[in-house]
């Protein structure tokens, strides 16, 4: 059983896990709230979501909550604008057109990590076109980081053989990345570095 699931059942079932049990061992969960007989207020958490990630289908959202689109339509907030992307419709909130109108073309290089907002998007095919690119980023185990170059994902990253002095990164572009893009990439890798204690940084290329 996957572990999300275990902790989902968990709370419906009133039982909490007691931290660093061996084997593992559930108590009930003292003056527990009863459990909601119908779903409420999930239209704000889609607002959030289109707010968060730019225009998106039903289908989409429905993807990110992990729900059926039949419920998604049926917690479809109000107020939302449908906004043409590519070949499909795709809503966002209607305060956010202008906002959305106004946005400058991006014009910076960031290493992202595995699990950044922007790589939870449901409509992976717009984000990376290429379905090897796609394979490439988003795996069953272990995803590595993205690459962002002028709003594009242009790689993959991952940590190297590293020491306490040096951080080693390994990027695997999709396409031939510029020498402006390749320095921007160093200087991000060097402030990664700083994060996680080392003193400096390498890319390798692959």
């Amino acid at each position: 059983m996957y572990n999300t699931l275990f902790q989902s059942v968990g709370l419906a079932a009133g039982v909490a896990l007691v931290p660093g049990s061996r084997p593992t061992v559930l108590v009930p969960v003292p003056d527990r709230a009863p459990v909601p007989a119908s779903t409420t207020g999930a239209d704000r958490v889609i607002r959030a979501y289109l707010r968060l990630h730019g225009p998106a289908t039903v289908a989409e959202a429905a993807g990110y909550l992990g729900t059926t689109q039949a419920e998604a339509k049926r917690m479809w907030p109000a107020g939302l604008a449908p906004v043409t992307v590519g070949a499909r419709t795709a809503y966002l909130p209607e305060e956010d057109l202008p906002a959305l109108r106004a946005a400058p073309a991006p014009d910076l290089v960031r290493l992202l990590p595995a699990y950044d907002p922007l790589l939870q998007l449901r409509d992976r095919e717009l984000l990376v076109p290429g379905a090897k690119e796609r394979k490439a980023l988003w795996r069953i185990l272990g995803n590595p980081g993205a690459v962002l170059a002028g709003g594009e994902v242009a790689g993959v990253w991952r940590t190297a053989k590293s020491t306490k002095a040096r951080l080693a990164l390994t990027v695997t572009p999709f396409g031939t990345l510029t020498a402006a893009v390749r320095t921007a990439v160093q200087a991000e890798a060097e402030m990664l570095a700083g994060l996680r204690g080392a003193a400096t940084a390498t890319v390798e290329y692959e």
